[in-house]
């Protein structure tokens, strides 16, 4: 799937990372809170 129009480079390869068919690969909820919560605080700043 290519990433939607307009979607960082960086969201959706968070996106491809939960869509991992390992488990373990994946990022936990926890974990894609933090990330989205950093990558929304680095935007706030550009």
């Amino acid at each position: 799937m290519d990433a939607p129009d307009g979607c960082p480079p960086v969201v959706y390869d968070l996106m491809k990372q939960c869509w991992t068919l390992d488990s373990v690969v994946r990022p936990s909820f926890h974990m894609l809170r933090d990330k989205l919560q950093h990558i929304r605080a680095k935007e706030l700043y550009l």
